[in-house]
């Protein structure tokens, strides 16, 4: 395999965050992997977080979207977040659904990826370990933003987003850009029986193995499994990007919900298309 390695690291109003060169080329899109560093929050979610549902000033994580905002150069409104339930749903919110998730947070729909070919949308998934994926169809014009855990790297959530931009936007699969985020790495990921069976039962093992502990216990790789599902829904692998960045190693970066035992921010990927946002 012959994917790229590393994102692209950015700081703008002391607001430190991540993206893919490979996406910036295109000048389509405002798009960003936020670290934990240059926003308001304190405690155990200082200071870039942006999950509502952490132990957190409201208030503070909405000054925090608005930070973000201002580096990417798109409105607070134009957010769109859902809930994340660990599953295979992929969602196209339209622009009646905009603040969702942010200025709106009381009807919020379930879903771990959504899709989109609307300009005035900034597509956000929250993660604090689990894989974040954003796609890019240049051609389509059309992008993606995924919330991969173990369970929805085993359902082919990221796969699953391929097609469903394929089915409604016209994709083809070897025109879209892939960026896999900062997450737990291979070097953090121990897991047990079930979490082997159920990469075992999705085809990924191979991928996703690392190495056999001989107790019980598998080291993980979210990272290759996530880029071996987005290539058997027909991405090139020169046109994936892998972050390479452990959020549990790194802690001067980035939270990490394994690293902290659940006392610990929420990170976000985020990604616009450019036009009227």
């Amino acid at each position: 395999m012959s994917w790229r390695e590393g994102l692209l690291r950015r700081e703008r109003n002391g607001v430190v965050y991540f993206t893919a060169e490979s996406f910036e080329r295109t000048g389509l899109v405002a798009h960003a992997f936020t670290s934990k560093l240059g926003g308001v929050s304190e405690g155990e979610c200082e200071s870039l977080n942006f999950g509502f549902s952490r132990k957190d000033e409201p208030e503070r994580v909405l000054e925090n979207y608005r930070r973000m905002a201002e580096v990417l150069g798109v409105s607070l409104d134009s957010y769109v977040s859902t809930l994340q339930v660990h599953e295979d749903r992929v969602w196209a919110p339209e622009g009646a659904d905009r603040g969702m998730g942010v200025l709106d947070r009381e009807n919020m729909e379930k879903a771990d990826a959504l899709i989109t070919d609307l300009s005035g949308l900034t597509l956000v998934k929250h993660t604090a370990d689990c894989v974040p994926v954003l796609l890019l169809d240049p051609a389509a014009k059309a992008v993606s933003a995924i919330h991969a855990g173990w369970r929805g790297t085993a359902k082919r959530i990221a796969q699953r987003a391929v097609e469903a931009m394929a089915r409604r936007y016209g994709s083809k699969p070897e025109n879209i850009l892939a960026a896999i985020g900062p997450s737990i790495g291979p070097c953090c990921f121990e897991v047990d029986e079930p979490v082997y069976g159920a990469m075992a039962k999705a085809g990924l093992l191979s991928a996703a193995l690392v190495r056999d502990k001989k107790n019980g216990h598998y080291d993980m790789d979210l990272w290759r499994a996530n880029a071996r599902a987005l290539m058997d829904g027909g991405l090139l692998a020169e046109h994936i990007t892998i972050a390479g960045l452990c959020t549990r190693c790194r802690g001067e970066l980035f939270f990490s919900h394994r690293r902290d035992r659940g006392k610990t921010g929420s990170l976000a990927a985020m990604i616009a298309l450019k036009g009227e946002t």
